[in-house]
């Protein structure tokens, strides 16, 4: 089995980074971003175009809907966002305040990580891994008890972050449903507005 080792500093970039993308794997994929984008967009022409042509108040109604749920949501990412950095600053002020620097090593089944307190050292087996997923400049291990150990890209001084990735294949991520769920949610929305959008084409726009 390949052996890795891998060097990153604790940050402000590492703590907002991994908030990111813990929202993002747990219920804000990309799929569902992409689907709040185009939510906003079919509100502001449903609400737009009526106004604008004196059509009536139900289509607006259904685009001051769609603006809505897409608020809903951007506040609940952005009050998750700060709850996720919080706590994570809380664990690392009650683990070591002064730790700053942290070594991940992977040697066979086994995971290890130690920091520069010099006594600290933990160990566990990659057969309690549960989950993982990578932002722009990490990749995060979660393991049973939801325990995080972190591999920066560019921070392998053995082994690099192609092979580091290839070796994750072998272990399997956990399926979100909260996201799958919201991603269905919102994909109905979007295809209520389409029949709007296309009624408001066919029997105004176009006479």
């Amino acid at each position: 089995m390949k052996d890795f080792i891998n060097i990153f500093e604790i940050n402000d970039e590492f703590i907002k980074e991994y908030a990111s993308a813990r929202l993002n794997r747990k219920i804000f994929n990309a799929y569902n971003r992409i689907l709040c984008v185009l939510l906003i967009i079919f509100g502001l022409v449903l609400i737009i175009f009526p106004i604008k042509y004196s059509i009536g108040p139900d289509l607006i109604l259904i685009g001051i809907s769609d603006i809505i749920v897409s608020l809903i949501l951007f506040i609940s990412y952005v009050i998750n966002f700060k709850k996720y950095t919080s706590t994570m600053k809380a664990r690392i002020e009650i683990l070591g305040k002064n730790i700053k620097e942290v070594k991940n090593e992977i040697h066979d089944n086994l995971c290890i990580t130690t920091n520069n307190i010099k006594d600290r050292s933990y160990e566990i087996l990659l057969s309690f891994l549960d989950d993982h997923f990578e932002s722009k400049n990490y990749y995060f291990l979660i393991f049973t008890g939801d325990i995080l150990v972190t591999f920066k890209k560019n921070g392998f001084i053995k082994g690099d972050y192609i092979e580091f990735e290839n070796f994750l294949d072998k272990y399997p991520k956990k399926k979100n449903t909260r996201a799958l769920i919201l991603g269905v949610c919102l994909t109905l929305l979007i295809l209520i507005n389409l029949k709007y959008l296309i009624n408001l084409y066919k029997y105004y726009l176009i006479f």
